[in-house]
């Protein structure tokens, strides 16, 4: 909801109990909590809070946030867009910036690119690709990251794909659900064939989120929570917010979270 720049995600990585003379720290076993602001992401489990920072210190990071996205491996490889470098010599565009992949298991950071400006992150549910837009030499462009490789490779981008709406990739890994912007700055939410380039408008709205089954895409639109269908089909409102007696609410910021069971999200 409105109210600060704050990204949160919420990650099922495996079964473990909890004692019973403890409360709950989260309301599933042994889920992981990704959330973040300015200049830093924090992790939180049952066991504790880990407090990441970009992997070089820039300060301009102190003012720009593109939202980070984790796996749903157990290792839980994290993926984030941070600035790390100014360059004097450039008329323009004197800020750096590239891709940070975290590996929670090595506890270390790798970075990737060069480029003018970069965009939220979308990492595929098993780890293995980035999706992320970036502005290059005054160009918007779609980047893939293979993770295994280190390889970049442009995809597909469509006009309108819009930086700051997170990539979310099908489970088959052949399709990514996006947010396009129009001139009139609204949004709708839209599939993306990887291979051809086929962008399908499914509804208005931002932040899609693809279910872990590759059923459903759940997506904010004003005050509601949708899901449809990839194809666009049945489109429902999974949840609709309301006026409180001093608030305004409306969805804003981060996306839905879908439920491990794939039965509920946002």
């Amino acid at each position: 909801m409105r109210n600060g720049c704050v990204a949160v995600a919420l990650v099922l990585l495996g079964a473990t109990g909890v004692r019973a003379d403890r409360v709950p720290t989260f309301s599933l076993p042994n889920a992981l909590l990704l959330f973040g602001d300015y200049n830093q992401l924090r992790v939180v489990t049952a066991r504790g809070e880990q407090v990441l920072h970009p992997a070089v210190d820039e300060g301009y990071n102190r003012g720009y946030f593109a939202l980070p996205s984790i796996s749903a491996r157990q290792d839980g490889v994290i993926a984030w867009g941070f600035a790390v470098g100014w360059d004097e010599t450039r008329r323009h565009d004197k800020a750096r910036f590239a891709l940070g992949l975290y590996s929670r298991a090595n506890q270390q950071w790798r970075t990737y690119g060069n480029f003018d400006r970069i965009g939220d992150a979308g990492i595929s549910s098993d780890g293995t690709k980035v999706a992320f837009v970036v502005r290059e030499h005054g160009r918007m462009t779609l980047q893939i990251l293979n993770v295994a490789t280190g390889a970049l490779t442009e995809g597909l981008y469509q006009p309108g794909m819009w930086p700051r709406g997170t990539p979310s990739w099908s489970p088959d890994l052949t399709h990514l659900a996006v947010q396009v912007h129009r001139p009139d700055e609204t949004s709708f939410v839209a599939t993306l064939d990887l291979g051809t380039g086929e962008l399908r408008a499914i509804g208005d709205g931002f932040f899609p989120r693809w279910s872990p089954d590759g059923r459903w895409i759940a997506f904010y639109s004003g005050r509601r929570c949708m899901v449809v269908h990839p194809d666009g089909s049945r489109s429902t409102i999974a949840m609709a917010l309301k006026d409180g007696w001093f608030t305004y609410k409306e969805f804003d910021w981060g996306g839905p979270v879908w439920s491990p069971d794939r039965k509920n999200s946002c």
